[in-house]
C-alpha cells in the first residue's frame, strides 16, 4: 500500500543471499523463466536501479538498523535475514499485477459433464479446468489450483471416452461430410466391436478400419 503511493515504478523483490538460499530451488526455477535476476554485488544491483550504490548502502544501513530496534514506520514487525549488505549476491524480481486464478464457472457433474440450469447434463460435452465451477468458493484453498486441471482433467478424459466408445458401439458416430454432395453430412459410420475374453482385448472396426 505504501509503496503504491509513490506512484513510481516498477516494485521490485530484493533477496539478499541468506533469503535466497532458504528458497534457493524457487529463485533458480524464477530465474531460469526470467521473472528474476541474480547480481553478484551490490554494486550490479544499483546499476540496474540507477542509483550510485551509496544510495543502496545507506538504503540498506537505514533497513538494518530498523530491523534491530524492530521499530519500523511502516509498521513491519518481523525482520528475517538481515542485516543486509552491498557485499552480497541478490536475486531480484519485478512485482507486477497477473491473474492468479479465476473463481467460478460453469456447473458440472462428477463424472465432469456440463449440466444446465436445470441440473441435467448437456450430452457430449464435458469440461475442466478453470472454465469449471463448484469445487472452491469466493477463493481456492491454497495449494490446491491444479486440482480442477489435474483431477477433473482425468475425470472429465476418461467420461468422454466412455461417451464416445457407447457412440461409437451403437453406430451413432456421423460420418464425414461428402464432398461431392456439397457438403451434405454422411450418414452413420458402421461399426464392430469385438471382444476376446482369452487375450482381454477389445477389437473395434469403424467402417473399413480397425482400431
Amino acid at each position: 500500500g505504501e509503496l503504491q503511493k509513490r506512484n513510481k515504478y516498477p516494485y521490485r523483490l530484493v533477496l539478499n543471499g541468506a533469503a535466497s538460499k532458504e528458497i534457493e530451488w524457487h529463485v533458480k526455477h524464477y530465474q531460469g523463466r526470467g521473472l528474476m535476476k541474480h547480481f553478484e554485488t551490490g554494486a550490479d544491483l544499483a546499476k540496474e536501479f540507477g542509483i550510485p550504490i551509496s544510495n543502496l548502502d545507506k538504503c540498506f544501513k537505514e533497513y538494518n538498523e530498523i530491523a534491530r530496534t524492530k521499530k519500523d514506520p511502516y509498521g513491519k514487525k518481523f525482520f528475517a535475514n538481515t542485516p543486509f549488505s552491498t557485499n552480497d549476491y541478490f536475486y531480484v524480481g519485478v512485482i507486477t499485477p497477473v491473474i492468479h486464478y479465476c473463481m467460478g464457472g460453469i456447473t458440472i457433474g462428477t463424472g465432469g459433464e456440463v449440466l444446465k440450469k436445470n441440473g441435467d447434463p448437456i450430452e457430449g460435452l464435458f469440461s475442466a479446468g478453470e472454465v469449471a465451477g463448484g469445487v472452491h468458493g469466493l477463493n481456492r484453498l491454497g495449494g490446491s489450483s491444479l486440482l480442477d486441471c489435474v483431477v477433473f482433467g482425468r475425470v472429465s478424459g476418461a467420461s468422454s471416452a466412455t461417451y464416445l466408445l457407447n457412440q461409437i458401439s451403437q453406430g451413432d458416430i456421423a460420418g464425414p461430410a461428402s464432398s461431392k454432395s456439397g457438403g451434405g453430412g454422411g450418414g452413420p459410420v458402421p461399426v464392430s466391436v469385438t471382444v476376446d475374453p482369452a487375450s482381454g482385448s477389445v477389437t473395434i472396426g469403424w467402417g473399413k478400419s480397425k482400431l
